[in-house]
């Protein structure tokens, strides 16, 4: 009997075939443009995450409390300790001690505001984007132990003429509060296109930097690196008791609370894409109901017919949604095709923006331009109920007009 009622639906739906065309396009299209941009855009997100993880706080950040607000220099803490046992862990993929010192670059031209950053770079090879060789425009990366050797960004370079092999001078405040100077050689030269990294920051071994403003063996972070962001739930507590144990003044933090600025642009992004897809199943509700209204206002008589002969209101409510159920079906079908089909393309191959994105910066973390969409199965799947859902909502408007006409006006008038 479904069976008999869906068929009729169908035949129903064709009787106009401009107009049921329109609105499937319309459909189709919508849910298309909203399950492809979903999709791209949870892609977006998920990579923004790893790629700013992998040079911000890690998944999971370790910190002095109040570092993160702060920002204050002092607030170090000895990192090499807990490193192994970190590294221990399920799902733990790295750990990298780091040291963040604002200081002041000093060449025989000019002088300059800079972020020292001290990294182990044998440890952050392969993981950190900064370090990744096509962004080493000139010269190489330091040794670990290279007392003098630095990473320089190569428009910070240019506004201080130094090149690979000039000598600099940094000054930064030590651990009783002075200002101290250290020399250091220009190594290597960073073009990232991003002009946080390229105009201000200068990369030192960890373990010199950390001699030179007093604190030996100490980091302002420690990043830890799980395999993916999805382990985050999981691997907090045992992150946060080894924390713990460090010292009763240092805590583990989320990348979201490490790295505020890019979980609230992600969340504002999200609700705006929200907002887009709201407008567009508003804008398919409303053809939705054109469409049907038009088409049981033409078949008035043939409602007034069937009315007459003896099918009552709970059936002639049935014809009409129905048919708005076979056209909502029918449109989300072909849009998921088409969504399917685009995403397999974006998921392999992405979309490049670099030409579209001068820089690749955002709040301090390097972002990779090419972006690969994600199937978001639970979102996909109601996005597509949603749009069915919707297009029987907007049956019933149509259906009423129908019941509230009487069978002898409706035989008589049309």
């Amino acid at each position: 009997m479904t069976m008999l009622w869906i068929k009729l639906g169908w035949r129903n739906l064709w009787r106009n075939r401009r107009r049921s065309l329109i609105e499937l396009t319309s459909i189709a299209g919508s849910i298309f443009l909203a399950i492809f941009m979903n999709n791209v855009a949870k892609g977006s997100y998920s990579q923004m995450i790893d790629d700013g993880v992998r040079m911000g706080s890690g998944h999971i950040g370790i910190y002095r409390n109040g570092y993160l607000d702060l920002r204050k220099q002092d607030l170090t803490f000895t990192a090499n300790g807990v490193i192994s046992e970190l590294e221990s862990l399920p799902n733990v993929k790295g750990v990298f001690p780091r040291l963040h010192v604002p200081g002041l670059i000093k060449s025989s031209r000019e002088s300059r505001a800079t972020i020292i950053l001290g990294l182990d770079f044998a440890r952050e090879m392969g993981s950190n984007p900064i370090l990744k060789p096509e962004n080493i425009s000139a010269g190489e990366i330091p040794a670990d132990d290279d007392k003098r050797g630095a990473l320089v960004g190569s428009v910070l370079a240019e506004e201080l003429g130094l090149k690979v092999g000039k000598k600099f001078v940094v000054m930064a405040q030590d651990a009783d509060g002075e200002i101290a100077s250290r020399l250091y050689r220009v190594k290597g030269l960073i073009t990232t296109n991003a002009r946080m990294i390229d105009a201000a920051m200068v990369l030192v071994p960890r373990s010199f930097l950390g001699d030179f403003i007093g604190a030996e063996n100490g980091a302002h972070e420690l990043a830890v690196m799980l395999e993916s962001h999805s382990f985050i739930d999981g691997a907090y507590p045992g992150i946060a008791q080894i924390a713990a144990g460090m010292n009763a003044d240092v805590d583990a933090f989320r990348w979201e609370q490490a790295m505020p600025d890019i979980s609230n642009a992600i969340k504002m992004d999200y609700v705006g894409l929200q907002i887009m897809v709201l407008f567009m199943y508003l804008i398919v509700a409303i053809g939705t109901i054109n469409t049907l209204l038009m088409s049981v206002m033409e078949r008035s008589r043939e409602f007034g017919v069937i009315r007459a002969i003896g099918l009552n209101k709970k059936g002639i409510r049935k014809i009409v949604v129905t048919e708005a159920l076979v056209l909502g079906v029918t449109g989300v079908v072909i849009g998921y095709s088409l969504a399917m089909l685009a995403c397999l393309y974006t998921s392999t191959h992405g979309i490049d923006y670099s030409a579209f994105i001068k820089d690749k910066g955002m709040a301090g973390t390097l972002i990779d331009p090419i972006i690969y969409s994600i199937y978001d199965w639970p979102t996909m799947i109601k996005l597509g109920i949603g749009m069915v859902v919707l297009s029987v909502v907007a049956s019933l408007y149509p259906a009423h007009y129908v019941l509230k006409t009487r069978p002898a006006d409706a035989m008589r008038k049309y």
